[in-house]
């Protein structure tokens, strides 16, 4: 990828703010623990330093009492993220010259989403969970593993997605008291299952904000910045034209996974950026050679992507009926267009499976 950046002075930053100021605004207090590097991406000029084998002053967990535990941090948090808290804004590139701003913190300790406030960890609460479930507030280090490993084969295909910077194994958390403890003693209390090996996953994002976090700053922010990313003002000053471009953009990343022969499997207003950009890959799977299942796995992607930019369509502004037909047309159109043949060959029978799992959607919905 060419760099249109001559410097970082001229790298897109969305809303003014110099790029070493940290966003203050819903701050949660957390405490350095025990911790250890155990990846680092090679590929990315950091914004801070991180070296494999040795801890991270980024090795921080959530505590609610934060008189007792002393402070070493504070995180932004937002609605609807449980688990994971923004660092700040610092604007940095990759060695293909792809830019990122926004870094966050995944698995740093459960949050309460409707409080925004750290939520205190509850004893033996883990032995409830299924066999594979992560507990809330935690991140697993074979989720971490595939969404790294993932992201990164994305990333070589042209997608437009975050990129995991490091991952870091807490050998502590924090407790309920406020104190920190072991891993083992974390186990043994049931907070986390005994297979669970905590980690923290440190990602880059252009804005962190996903549909679901759609409001007047996060979509004048987002605007703001693939203006300029992409050198087209009009994306900022004209909500059908950002419209028109997200259509596009998320039709062709959804095509990408599709042609390399995976499916997302969870493409929600959560995991869809406010700069289109598709994250969290840790349920990704590949598409399955059985004709019948691939094809309700496409399909279950195409209405899950389809309803999520409806989602978006429908905060930016008001859209009379027959423009959000036209949009949601384009994203379909645009889809088919960027698919290879083994996909395109079937768009007749896909789209018709297609319209039919809508209605099936609807009916559920309705009851």
């Amino acid at each position: 990828m060419i760099n249109k950046f001559e410097n970082l002075k001229e790298i897109p930053m969305g809303i003014p703010e110099k790029a070493e100021t940290i966003i203050v605004e819903g701050r949660l207090p957390a405490v350095e623990v025990k911790n250890e590097v155990v990846w680092q991406n090679k590929d990315v000029k950091m914004p801070f330093s991180l070296e494999e084998g040795k801890s991270t002053k980024l090795g921080v967990f959530l505590t609610s009492e934060p008189k007792h535990s002393g402070v070493d941090m504070r995180v932004k948090v937002m609605d609807h993220h449980f688990r994971s808290a923004l660092l700040g804004r610092v604007i940095f590139q990759d060695n293909k010259g792809r830019m990122y701003r926004d870094v966050d913190i995944k698995g740093i300790g459960p949050i309460h989403m409707t409080w925004l406030n750290v939520r205190k960890l509850e004893p033996q609460s883990a032995r409830h969970l299924k066999r594979g479930q992560t507990p809330y507030g935690f991140t697993d280090w074979k989720f971490a593993e595939t969404d790294r490993e993932m992201s990164e084969f994305f990333l070589e295909k042209g997608l437009r997605t975050s990129r995991v910077l490091a991952v870091v194994r807490l050998n502590e958390i924090i407790d309920e008291d406020g104190d920190k403890i072991s891993i083992n003693k974390a186990k043994e209390r049931g907070y986390i299952k005994t297979t669970t090996e905590p980690v923290l996953e440190v990602r880059a994002f252009g804005t962190k904000a996903r549909i679901t976090d759609a409001n007047e700053t996060a979509l004048t922010d987002a605007k703001k910045m693939i203006a300029q990313e992409f050198g087209r003002p009009e994306l900022e000053k004209d909500n059908s034209e950002y419209l028109n471009w997200f259509s596009e953009t998320l039709a062709k990343q959804l095509a990408i996974i599709h042609n390399n022969g995976y499916w997302h499997g969870y493409l929600t207003e959560h995991n869809i950026t406010l700069d289109c950009r598709i994250v969290d890959f840790d349920s990704v799977e590949k598409l399955p050679p059985d004709k019948s299942k691939l094809q309700k796995n496409i399909v279950t992607d195409l209405y899950d992507a389809a309803n999520s930019f409806i989602s978006l369509i429908s905060n930016l502004e008001y859209v009379d009926e027959d423009v959000k037909g036209a949009l949601f047309s384009s994203f379909i159109r645009n889809y088919f267009e960027n698919c290879d043949e083994k996909i395109g060959n079937n768009k007749i029978e896909l789209i018709e499976l297609f319209y039919k799992y809508i209605e099936e959607m609807e009916q559920k919905y309705d009851h």
